[in-house]
């Protein structure tokens, strides 16, 4: 993962009302340039880069203000719990402290596959099922409050296209029909 500091990031970064004189160079010396992330520890509003060769030997904690992109984000698939402080992947629980409602995504893209995973979590707790055969294709959804949808051929193949069109959603086809199908 890397990211493209914006080319204005000092006049950026003056602006702010805690201006450090020694940030400021060190923006001046990065700005505009492409910076490896180091992905161990991950954050939805800022970015920690390794050494930077003539700039600093520990690495810099860049705020995403000051990035203009993200090259090869790897955050779409991750949520992190705010009780504990894990990152993990997109589940419906925290793997460590077994919390949900303190987990967020590090990205939009994560996050709607959040929503997704805890809508469908929800929907099969009230007693919802969904069953995809994609070799047929059929696709058998019934819902907690007793209303069931059953599509195949076409309609199942469409669902599915549909499903699989959103190449970074990190949740199973059927926990992504059990979320839309609250709706219908």
């Amino acid at each position: 993962m890397k990211i493209k500091i914006r080319k204005d990031a000092a006049r950026i970064f003056g602006m702010t009302e805690h201006t450090n004189p020694g940030w400021m160079q060190k923006l001046m010396k990065i700005q505009g340039t492409v910076l490896d992330v180091e992905i161990d520890c991950l954050f939805s509003d800022q970015f920690n880069t390794g050494p930077i060769e003539g700039v600093t030997e520990i690495g810099l904690r860049i705020m995403s203000n000051l990035v203009e992109e993200v090259i090869d984000d790897v955050r779409d698939g991750i949520i992190k719990c705010s009780w504990c402080g894990t990152s993990q992947d997109v589940n419906h629980c925290c793997k460590k402290c077994n919390k949900t409602d303190h987990l967020s995504g590090l990205t939009t893209k994560s996050q709607v596959s959040l929503d997704y995973a805890m809508r469908a979590k929800a929907e099969r707790d009230a007693g919802g099922s969904c069953v995809v055969n994609s070799s047929l294709p059929t696709i058998a959804i019934k819902m907690s409050d007793e209303s069931e949808y059953f599509f195949q051929g076409e309609d199942a193949e469409n669902l599915i296209e549909e499903y699989e069109s959103f190449d970074w959603l990190v949740v199973e086809i059927e926990e992504y029909l059990l979320a839309i199908a609250q709706s219908w």
